[in-house]
């Protein structure tokens, strides 16, 4: 199988994007399901010998698929990168840059960020407060960033990431953009931080 597309590299120096083509994944999802057959067809006819798939390997290639599934972007099915993909990936470089600046231009004047268990801020002075105390912390040394995943359908682009700054781990973080007029119009960000 052969792994196409690109990687961006974040701030950090690790991988940020990946772009999988679908044919790399109908591939891997068939020789999974080649496996899980084989395997049934063991269990069903115990005095065939068929050498069955052992459940390390069945969970690696489960968890490789998962991986892979969440990392598609809208480039993998069109070929091309949607509007909606491309602001947000450049509302992504300004953030690896943490240019604060240039990741207000990304906003409407009336966005809104989407926080669980929070207020809603709306507009771009509550989106720029907000938004600084995030580069303000990821400035700091030791700080890093890896957006992992990049998924787009249409005006709206989800992504996955995970991070740390010197006090805190965040294993798994998510974000949903919904971009209209080449602007992000909403965006929500979850995250489950877990202090060192």
């Amino acid at each position: 199988m052969a792994w196409t597309g690109h990687m961006d590299m974040g701030r950090s120096g690790e991988a940020g994007f990946a772009t999988i083509h679908y044919d790399d994944l109908h591939a891997l999802r068939r020789t999974v399901e080649r496996r899980q057959t084989r395997d049934h067809h063991a269990q069903v006819n115990p005095n065939e010998h068929v050498a069955p798939t052992s459940s390390l390997k069945q969970f690696a290639l489960a968890a490789m698929a998962a991986v892979i599934s969440f990392g598609i972007s809208s480039t993998a099915w069109s070929g091309d990168m949607s509007e909606s993909e491309k602001v947000v990936r450049q509302f992504l470089s300004a953030w690896d840059a943490r240019n604060l600046d240039a990741m207000m231009t990304a906003y409407t004047n009336d966005a809104a960020v989407i926080m669980p268990q929070q207020k809603p801020f709306k507009g771009k002075d509550q989106i720029r407060t907000l938004m600084k105390g995030f580069v303000d912390d990821f400035s700091k040394p030791g700080a890093v960033w890896n957006t992992y995943a990049v998924t787009a359908d249409g005006d709206v682009v989800y992504i996955l990431w995970n991070a740390e700054t010197p006090t805190t781990k965040f294993p798994f973080g998510s974000n949903t953009f919904v971009v209209a007029g080449g602007k992000i119009v909403y965006q929500t960000i979850a995250f489950a931080p877990q202090p060192k």
